[in-house]
């Protein structure tokens, strides 16, 4: 009996403490598997059977897209590395790997929209490109000309999503130069 009671202390403890390290892990959001490119954080590259992967999306409840389908990029610093602040100005510059469509939106720091009623983000098909194809977005909680992202006081995050893009397939190949930049131009 003493064994017995021995070997389901060990089997309790050991669940209990894997299943406070996951929660930890998923509280971090520690992620393994990520590919980054400059401010951009590709979180969708993980291997759907990867088991935190698995875990943050039972705990999230999101259905990601297959590769080929669309990659999501999430920006949490500007290109030197500073936390994004909604105090400052920043320039999204840059090129964007060919895709059909892509999407540009501001998120609160959970990943959820925001309720204000400002403009939340830009898609492909709506920017407005200089004579040579090229654009900039100005993100700024005062109104700019162009392409105006408005900021809000509240702390934000970027969500850079890539539909039907060729990026699947190389995803340890990805570099800087493919990605737009994140320039903090000033602060308030």
């Amino acid at each position: 009996m003493a064994t017995f009671v021995r070997y389901l202390v060990v089997l309790l403890a050991g669940c209990f403490s894997g299943l406070a390290l996951t929660a930890l892990v998923l509280e971090l959001g520690l992620n393994f598997s990520t590919v980054a490119v400059g401010p951009w954080k590709d979180y969708s590259g993980q291997d759907i059977h990867e088991p935190y992967r698995r875990a943050a999306l039972a705990v999230t409840g999101e259905i990601p897209l297959a590769k080929g389908e669309g990659t999501s990029f999430i920006a949490t610093h500007d290109s030197d590395g500073r936390r994004l602040d909604p105090a400052c100005d920043y320039l999204f510059t840059g090129p964007i790997s060919q895709g059909r469509f892509w999407t540009l939106t501001r998120l609160s720091t959970e990943g959820f929209p925001f309720s204000d009623h400002l403009r939340q983000g830009f898609t492909s098909s709506e920017i407005l490109r200089n004579n040579i194809g090229n654009f900039d977005i100005i993100l700024s909680r005062h109104a700019r000309p162009g392409n105006w992202l408005p900021l809000s006081d509240a702390p934000f995050v970027l969500l850079l999503r890539l539909y039907d893009n060729e990026l699947y397939t190389i995803d340890a190949a990805l570099t800087a130069p493919v990605f737009p930049q994140l320039i903090r131009t000033k602060c308030a």
